[in-house]
Parts: structure tokens; sequence; C-alpha cells
């Protein structure tokens, strides 16, 4: 699902973003986002596609943000997916880390209160 902004206006897309077409779609309401966020598919591929999907409309001072990229993340390869591993591969553009090692907040993921997520924001 994605939420797209023209002036005042937003769009609401209910499509899966794996498709060529849904990116059509999004490029045909505004090509250029300063933010985009990766939080789907959690497979290898699903975010690998995404990203490869969504990147060219990024602007010039944007950046794409990447949910669960802690190596670290309690349930990497399972429901927190694979993401780390994609993004430990993308070798160009800058690349920043937002890792909490362990939350004091009153939320914990069932008996987990550490290595929960992380984002990475990258920059081409």
């Amino acid at each position: 699902m994605y939420f797209y902004t023209r002036g005042h206006d937003f769009t609401f897309i209910h499509a899966n973003s794996q498709f060529p077409e849904t990116a059509n779609l999004v490029k045909s309401y505004c090509d250029s986002f300063d933010f985009i966020f990766i939080d789907g598919d959690h497979s290898y591929e699903g975010v690998r596609r995404d990203f490869e999907l969504y990147k060219s409309m990024l602007s010039p001072r944007g950046y794409i943000a990447f949910h669960d990229i802690d190596p670290n993340h309690v349930f990497k390869d399972g429901p927190g997916g694979q993401v780390y591993k994609f993004w430990k591969d993308i070798n160009y553009g800058s690349k920043t880390e937002i890792i909490c090692t362990k939350s004091t907040a009153s939320y914990s993921m069932g008996q987990f209160t550490e290595h929960y997520g992380g984002i990475g924001l990258w920059k081409p």
C-alpha cells in the first residue's frame, strides 16, 4: 500500500509494489520523491526488487530508508527477513545506520527487548 502526495492531495494505491505496473502507476502521480521507505516484502529478492523499481524516482536530495537492516535482528531470516543481507550488499552511495541495541521503551517484541529492526538510510 502506498500514499503519495501532490500538493495537498493524497492518492491511495492498493497494489503489489513488486509489479512494474505499480511502479509505473506511482511514477504517473509523481516521478520524484524526497523520501522512499521500503518495508514490505522482507525477502532478499523482495527488498532488492523494490529498491530497483523505485530508486530511479528518488530526487537528487532524497533518501531511501530500509527497515530491519540490523544484522543482529532477533527475527532475521524469519519475520524480520533478509533485509540486512541486501543492505550489506549495497556497495555504492552513502549509507547511514540507526540501530538500537537495547530498547527502554514500554513496547517490546514479545520476550525480546534487544535488536529488533534498525533503519538504514541510503543516498546515491
